[in-house]
């Protein structure tokens, strides 16, 4: 029986290690963003889309282009985006380099270079939203640790834009406010930033932190899923961290 216990306990382990190391991927081609955005006097929208492929110094990229019918700006060639080892970049117009523009393997209290700004990573955490496992890291400036943001894995900033930290709009250095609306590929909406605030739920604090979804009362599956009782031993979530039942 103890035997079987702990078969049961390694599967589900493995189970959860498994969804943990899978990356969501960024760059499809016909993925597209729409931002809002409001300079407290005029409110408009902004839209980032990957279409079609290029090779650029021998690596094969999709085509980002940008659009805002206020600064009638439409298809505007923003660069070319890739992913490498689970990390995303981008090579701007008239440059073969790449920029680190995404990395959700950092751990917190590390100070990294996206695009043109040094980030530290102050939270990670793991959410469940719409049957995905997404990481989830807030970031803020070293310099400025009022001004945070958040980045979601498959998703990109949920503030200040796309490209943010290479085109330098973040808000600090704007003045306004960008804020991610939607993300869909090929027409499908596959992130919703209200729904994402109003249904998403963390199910592993990576740093400790308690999901502000639950009560002390409940407990989740590995998956996700709320259970009204226990029935088997196993490993759980509770207050957004895995505890073993016996």
């Amino acid at each position: 029986m103890k035997r079987l216990i702990f078969l049961f306990i390694a599967s589900l382990m493995a189970h959860y290690s498994a969804l943990a190391e899978t990356i969501l991927p960024f760059a499809q081609d016909g993925k597209s963003w729409v931002y809002e955005v409001s300079n407290f006097i005029y409110d408009w929208e902004e839209t980032y889309s990957l279409e079609g492929d290029t090779v650029i110094s021998s690596r094969n990229c999709l085509k980002l282009y940008f659009s805002c019918e206020f600064y009638n700006q439409n298809h505007l060639y923003k660069g070319a985006m890739f992913e490498e080892g689970g990390n995303v970049y981008i090579i701007t117009p008239g440059s073969t380099t790449p920029t680190l523009l995404y990395d959700f393997s950092c751990e917190p209290g590390t100070t990294i270079m996206l695009g043109k700004y040094e980030i530290k990573i102050k939270e990670k955490k793991l959410v469940k939203y719409r049957g995905e496992y997404l990481r989830v890291i807030d970031y803020y400036l070293p310099d400025d640790e009022d001004y945070s943001f958040k980045g979601v894995e498959g998703v990109g900033y949920l503030i200040g834009g796309l490209i943010a930290l290479v085109d330098g709009s973040v808000p600090g250095a704007t003045g306004g406010e960008r804020s991610l609306k939607t993300c869909t590929v090929n027409g499908e909406v596959v992130f919703d930033r209200h729904e994402f605030y109003t249904s998403s739920q963390i199910v592993t604090g990576i740093n400790g932190v308690p999901s502000v979804m639950q009560t002390k009362s409940n407990y989740f599956d590995l998956q996700g899923r709320k259970l009204d009782k226990i029935t088997q031993p196993g490993i759980y979530i509770k207050d957004g961290q895995k505890v073993l039942l016996k």
